[in-house]
């Protein structure tokens, strides 16, 4: 089984079969309107997965026609940041459904509207320069100190943790250079504990909760040291192939999410 698009409108390249067999993905297009009224073309990614778990298995684009093993097949679609530029706090909808046709040896089978629900865009940043650094504030809400963690464990720290100590956290994130190269390069992180209109120069740990006799508002200090990425050289521009997502958690409300950032890297050394 395998999926094409039915209409071949706003770039959908996908209305007729491949037969590869590689690891990837069909892309997708339509338009959002924002909650200010701008138009923006909006690209998605589509995969299809043959296993006898469904979508345990390989990923190959959703309209490869080549079989693999296993009884179920699984049509998985995505919205990946790293293709899109969306404004940070905007909301996107979705005029118009995505209609795809479900085919098996040529034969149509079925129909499959893809109704898209609206995108609330969280908090963005984009580190184009490898000599700044970027601080981001949180002033205080709900009578609680705010602190950062991981999404992911391979990129960082993902659970909080009581601290007045001051070393640097590092955080990871996949890149690739102008060939197509990849590479992990480690960021700096740490708190600032005490942010109010300034920095106040009490640092923690990115990921503690810590304060200093009272309640204010924090924040997150991210940046670049090429004394820690030996494999980054001079030179050459550096892309995010990955997101880098950052919880700010409340510690003093039971941990709760008060909003998660999305940092990718776009600089030259």
């Amino acid at each position: 089984m395998y999926f094409l698009s039915k209409y071949a409108d706003n770039g959908n390249s996908a209305t007729s079969s491949i037969s590869t067999g590689a690891e990837g993905y069909t892309t997708l297009t339509t338009t959002a309107t924002d909650d200010l009224g701008n138009s923006k073309t909006v690209y998605l990614r589509a995969s299809k997965t043959t296993s006898s778990a469904g979508i345990d298995g390989t990923k190959v684009a959703m309209n490869d026609t080549t079989a693999s093993n296993g009884t179920n097949t699984s049509l998985i679609v995505w919205i990946d940041p790293i293709d899109n530029t969306f404004e940070s706090e905007r909301i996107y909808s979705f005029k118009d459904n995505l209609t795809l046709l479900a085919m098996n040896e040529g034969t149509m089978i079925g129909q499959i509207i893809l109704k898209l629900s609206p995108i609330k865009v969280p908090l963005t940043l984009t580190m184009n320069n490898p000599n700044s650094a970027y601080t981001l504030s949180y002033p205080i809400i709900e009578n609680s100190s705010t602190y950062f963690v991981a999404q992911n464990a391979s990129q960082g720290a993902t659970s909080g943790i009581w601290s007045y100590a001051s070393p640097t956290g590092l955080l990871s994130v996949k890149v690739k250079d102008e060939s197509g190269a990849s590479f992990t390069m480690k960021l700096r992180a740490k708190r600032d504990g005490y942010w109010s209109a300034g920095t106040s120069g009490y640092y923690t740990d990115m990921n503690s909760g810590g304060i200093w006799g009272g309640y204010d508002g924090n924040a997150l200090i991210v940046w670049y040291n090429s004394a820690d990425n030996p494999t980054l050289l001079a030179g050459h521009r550096y892309t995010s192939s990955e997101m880098l997502a950052i919880d700010a958690k409340l510690w003093h409300q039971n941990h709760k999410l008060r909003d998660t950032l999305y940092v990718s890297v776009d600089f030259s050394l």
